[in-house]
C-alpha cells in the first residue's frame, strides 16, 4: 500500500505531487477546496487530532532536543596554579569557582583532580571536585571533566604521573568529558589528543620550558572571550601565570585565548604578531569564540539537523493553519 497526504485547502484547483526525501515516501499531495476552517490530521489507525496539539507536541520535541544536549568535550591548558598554591586568597578563590564551573560545563558530575601528592584546591567549591591519585576507573559516567594538578602545588604539569593512566584519560576524553592541564610546559600529551604532540620549540616559554619569558607574573589579562565565559580579572596574586602559549601557533590548532598574557612578558614574535595567552581552550562550546558564561551556555543540540528539521516542521504547520489548511493522511 502507498502512503499519502491530503490536503485541503480554499484553493479550487487540485495539485497533484509526489515527492521523497532520504528516508520517507509520501505517495500523492492532493488538494481541494472545503468550506471548513478547522484543522484536523488523520493518521493510520484513525487517530484523530487537532493540528495545533500536533504543533505543540513537535514544539515540545524542539525542546526536549535542544535541552538534552551531549556535553561537548573541551581541552584546557592552563599556565597558572592559581586554583591550588594561589588559590586561599581573595581573587584565588574567585577564579578557582570559575575555572571548576568553566570545566563543569553545567553538568552536576564533579570534576576529578587527579593529584599524586596530595595536592588540593583550597577554595573548590563544595561538591565540585573529587580527588584522585588513581585514574584506572575514571569513567564519564561519574565525571564532567578531569583536572590534572601539578605536584606539590606547583611548577610541573605531572606529565609524567598522567602518562600511566594515559588509556583511561584519552578514553574519557574521546567520550565527552573534558581535560585540563595545570602549568601546561609543553612535551609530548599526544596520548590524550594527537594535537598535543610536542610543540614547535618556543611556542611555550615561562617557567620549567627552557624557552625563557616570564616564570612568575601577574600581569594577565582576561580577555573579551574569557569573560563571556565566566572568568573575570584576578586581582594581583603574588604570581597568577609561570607559562605562556604562542596564540598564532595554538590558534591554529584550532585553540582559543581566554586570558592573554602582557606584552613584554613572552616573545612570540617568530610565530606572528597575536601574542600569548596563559589560559587555552579547544573545542566544545567552551573552546568556541563568542560563547556566554558557561553556567547559561555551555553545551550545543545534537544533532543540529533535526533541530533544523522540526523548526521546518513547525514553520510549515503555521504557515497552513493561516491558510485554513485540513490534512488527512492514510494508506
Amino acid at each position: 500500500m502507498s502512503k499519502y497526504l491530503t490536503l485541503i485547502t480554499k484553493s479550487t484547483t487540485p495539485l497533484k505531487k509526489s515527492f521523497t526525501n532520504s528516508n520517507l515516501r509520501f505517495g500523492t499531495l492532493r488538494a481541494f477546496r472545503v468550506g471548513s476552517l478547522d484543522d484536523v490530521a488523520t493518521l493510520p489507525g484513525d487517530s484523530m487530532f487537532n493540528l495545533r496539539t500536533l504543533l505543540t507536541t513537535a514544539a515540545s520535541a524542539l525542546v526536549l532536543l535542544c535541552g538534552s544536549a551531549v556535553q561537548a568535550r573541551t581541552l584546557v591548558l592552563e599556565g597558572s596554579e592559581a586554583t591550588t598554591f594561589h588559590g586561599a586568597q581573595p581573587g584565588g578563590v574567585e577564579y578557582t569557582t570559575q575555572l571548576i564551573s568553566f570545566l563543569r560545563e553545567g553538568s552536576p558530575k564533579p570534576v576529578a583532580a587527579f593529584s599524586t601528592t596530595g595536592t588540593t584546591m583550597a577554595s573548590a567549591p563544595a561538591g565540585s571536585v573529587v580527588y584522585l591519585n588513581d585514574l584506572s576507573t575514571l569513567s564519564i559516567a561519574d565525571y564532567s571533566a578531569v583536572y590534572i594538578l601539578s605536584p606539590f602545588s606547583c611548577c610541573d604539569d605531572n606529565r609524567t604521573g598522567a602518562a600511566v593512566y594515559g588509556a583511561q584519560i584519552s578514553a574519557f576524553y574521546a567520550a565527552g568529558g573534558s581535560v585540563a592541564i595545570q602549568d601546561y610546559q609543553g612535551r609530548d600529551w599526544s596520548f590524550v589528543d594527537p594535537i598535543l604532540n610536542t610543540p614547535t620549540a618556543g611556542a611555550v616559554q615561562g617557567y620549567n620550558t627552557g624557552f625563557g619569558g616570564a616564570t612568575c607574573t601577574d600581569n594577565e589579562i582576561v580577555n573579551a572571550d574569557g569573560l563571556l565565559k565566566g572568568f573575570t580579572q584576578p586581582p594581583p596574586l603574588g604570581c597568577w601565570g609561570h607559562q605562556a602559549y604562542s596564540n598564532d601557533y595554538f590558534g591554529a590548532l584550532g585553540f582559543i585565548s581566554l586570558v592573554d598574557s602582557a606584552a613584554g612578558d613572552y616573545d612570540f614574535s617568530s610565530f606572528g604578531s597575536k601574542g600569548g595567552s596563559m589560559l587555552l581552550a579547544l573545542g566544545g562550546a567552551l573552546g568556541t569564540p563568542g560563547c556566554t558564561d558557561p553556567r547559561g551556555c555551555s553545551t550545543i543540540p545534537e544533532p543540529a539537523s533535526l533541530a533544523l528539521v522540526s523548526l521546518s516542521v513547525l514553520g510549515a504547520g503555521i504557515a497552513g493553519r493561516r491558510r485554513g489548511l485540513r490534512v488527512v493522511a492514510g494508506k
